[in-house]
């Protein structure tokens, strides 16, 4: 993770960062994944490269998926664009990019119903037939990767310098699709 992070800060020009076009954001929503669902964190610092062109990165903490918790950074192309030629108050946005994740599971003991025992040979045959219980042992693993990352959703500039952003991103190598809300500062 600490290599993806520099590598991201090296891919945003220094001189982008004294221009007025960069903003910080923070949201919350929800994640799908691994036969679960939690609360999603989000947060943001983004640099507009051109009017409706800027360059993301964010760190998302997916929360607990079943017996898996995933994060993830990502460096992401954030292309916008007013509806239908309309107001600059409401945007469309699209996002693509790669994002390094990390999946920590725990270990776990899970029970697969019952093997039957072995047959005897009498007269009559038992019924229902004995059952010894079979579980199988999941050992705790950690993986990372790095993968693509899209998304899209819909914007408000509710104030001058403030928009609610809500959008559905999904993180392909991970398996796990977010839905945010998150609410952004531009200095």
């Amino acid at each position: 993770m600490k290599k993806f992070l520099a590598i991201a800060i090296l891919l945003f020009p220094i001189q982008a960062f004294a221009v007025d076009d960069v903003y910080v954001g923070v949201g919350l929503g929800q994640s799908h994944g691994y036969g679960g669902v939690d609360l999603t964190g989000k947060a943001l610092v983004g640099v507009k490269v051109k009017p409706n062109l800027a360059g993301e990165l964010s760190y998302v903490d997916f929360g607990k998926l079943g017996a898996t918790r995933s994060s993830a950074l990502s460096l992401d192309a954030v292309y916008t664009s007013p509806p239908f030629g309309g107001t600059r108050d409401w945007n469309l946005i699209a996002r693509a990019g790669l994002t390094m994740w990390d999946r920590d599971t725990d270990g776990s003991v899970s029970s697969s119903g019952c093997a039957a025992t072995p047959a005897h040979h009498t007269s009559p045959p038992p019924s229902p037939p004995p059952c010894v219980p079979v579980s199988s042992v999941v050992a705790a693993k950690t993986d990372w990767g790095t993968d693509l990352d899209l998304g899209a959703g819909v914007e408000y500039r509710f104030a001058h310098d403030w928009r609610a952003r809500l959008e559905a991103t999904t993180y392909r190598g991970i398996d796990v699709t977010t839905g945010t809300l998150t609410l952004i500062r531009q200095f």
